[in-house]
């Protein structure tokens, strides 16, 4: 973790005065827990259309919570440039990742068809997250 952004939880732990005597903090990769439940929640709405990426979500956060009992809960999502930042660092990053996979291809014929479901159901979660007692943050060109 880079030492800026140790630095603003740090910042945000001391002056947030809700934290209790519990020590627990729990951080989540809110990307990574959204694209893990997209791709293996089959759930679908009253219309057949898939929500497995918030439903996956939401039901992962909950179980995270209520196993770790935290004071607080971040929910993290890396902002524009991330992964731009990463590969100019390390060509390496993710270079043997195919880019247009088809996450769930039992629904969507076509690679746009999905991203753009993922874009929905993501977005949707975000307000569902907003009504939430957690923390969300986004971080442009995270390694700067």
């Amino acid at each position: 973790m880079n030492n800026n952004l140790l630095g603003r939880f740090t910042e945000m732990l001391k002056n947030n005065k809700s934290v209790d005597n519990r020590c627990n903090i729990l951080i989540i990769d809110g990307l990574n827990l959204f694209i893990r439940s997209y791709s293996v929640a089959p759930n679908t709405n009253e219309n057949a259309i898939h929500v497995g990426g918030i439903t996956g979500s939401l039901l992962s956060l909950g179980y995270a919570i209520k196993l770790s009992n935290p004071a607080k809960v971040y929910i993290v999502f890396d902002g524009k440039g991330g992964s731009v930042r990463r590969r100019k660092l390390f060509p390496e990053y993710k270079s043997q990742r195919r880019v247009h996979k088809i996450l769930r291809p039992d629904f969507y014929d076509t690679a746009e068809e999905d991203t753009k479901q993922q874009q929905y159901e993501l977005l949707r979660l975000m307000d569902y997250l907003h009504e939430l007692p957690v923390t969300l943050i986004s971080v442009d060109n995270i390694g700067r």
